[in-house]
């Protein structure tokens, strides 16, 4: 159970980090069929089990900056949602299957807001370099202007 909620834990910080603060609007959590679906979809369509491999590249050249930040989003608000439940769930072999499902679904949700979150830095190094701004990033990182 522990494990369950660091893991969680774990997610909510790197999706929050990577999602950072330009969505003003207060969103509904998403249904767990929704988050069930989405999530599945995603993991299938990607391929987790080879990160670097072709198959991640076209799925994610497809994706806009915006797509992946809104899958980010949705992944935290699934993991947020799940956890709500699981709380619900009195402690019993029901709880033990639930936390079971869940830790299952949590490790695709963390592996896949990483490849999320390293697509979205690549990018970003990509756009620095496309428009000649190391050298510049460089000398202001070693002025202190972080």
């Amino acid at each position: 159970m522990k494990n369950i909620f660091a893991l969680a834990g774990g997610l909510l910080f790197v999706a929050t980090a990577a999602v950072g603060t330009n969505s003003q609007e207060v969103k509904s959590a998403p249904t767990l069929e929704v988050c069930n679906a989405q999530i599945n979809l995603w993991v299938a369509q990607t391929d987790i089990s080879k990160p670097y491999g072709p198959e991640i590249r076209k799925v994610m050249n497809t994706l806009t900056s915006k797509d992946i930040a809104d899958r980010q989003e949705l992944i935290t608000n699934c993991t947020l949602a799940d956890i709500k439940e699981l709380e619900d769930v009195p402690l019993g072999p029901q709880r033990v299957t639930k936390e079971q499902k869940l830790g299952m679904r949590l490790d695709e949700a963390v592996t896949l807001v990483n490849l999320y979150t390293m697509e979205q830095r690549t990018r970003y190094f990509h756009f620095i370099a496309r428009n000649n701004l190391i050298s510049k990033f460089d000398q202001e990182d070693q002025a202190g202007e972080r």
